[in-house]
């Protein structure tokens, strides 16, 4: 299949995104999910006003249903240690499978709010018929500022021959150094959160 020109690309997603939000099936997909958060929020009035002088209470069955099915469900993903776990091929591979199982449930637990994740995901499931969790790998910079006072010269040296080190502020008195110093480090992490079923369109 020859490749994609960046024309043809921008063509097919427009098609795709088009699709996705048609305003029938949009349409009709917004009215059900506004429905359903209605009958779990124990809300009956379009379908089934309350007649003038009559009880207004309402039976939540929608929301005990799924408020009942939660426990059961974060119970599969959350109930060991281990939220994903990779299996070695062969005996060489025993080491690896466990640094990469550490390595992901800690990122997924430790880095990111995992339970919070399994948590909205499996719940927006349930109430909008689709739970959708995004993953990405994000690079960010961040400013540390430090300030070093009487620095003997050896220390100041030490000081400003780190590369990442960018003076911000330098006095010299009696043979000693005050400097405020920024450090720039980069920090690369892979990122999951939950995104809002309204937010996303399914062609």
């Amino acid at each position: 299949m020859p490749k994609l020109t960046a024309t043809d690309l921008r063509a097919l997603l427009a098609a795709e995104k088009a699709d996705a939000l048609s305003a029938m099936s949009a349409s009709k997909l917004s009215q059900e999910r506004a429905a359903a958060l209605d009958y779990y929020l124990g809300d009956m009035s379009r379908d089934m006003p309350a007649p003038d002088g009559r009880s207004k209470a309402v039976s939540t069955d929608v929301a005990d249903t799924v408020e009942g099915l939660m426990p059961t469900l974060m119970d599969i993903f959350t109930a060991g240690d281990e939220v994903v776990r990779f299996e070695p091929v062969g005996p060489e591979d025993v080491a690896a499978a466990e640094q990469e199982t550490d390595y992901v449930n800690h990122v997924f637990m430790q880095q990111n709010p995992g339970f919070l994740v399994l948590y909205s995901f499996i719940k927006d499931a349930l109430l909008s018929k689709v739970g959708i969790v995004k993953v990405w790998w994000e690079t960010r910079e961040a400013y540390e500022r430090e300030t070093y006072l009487d620095q003997p010269e050896d220390a100041f040296a030490l000081i400003v021959a780190d590369p990442a080190v960018e003076v911000i502020a330098h006095t010299e008195h009696d043979a000693l150094h005050d400097v405020t110093v920024q450090t720039t480090r980069t920090y690369h992490c892979a990122k999951v959160e939950c995104v809002p079923p309204e937010e996303f369109g399914i062609a």
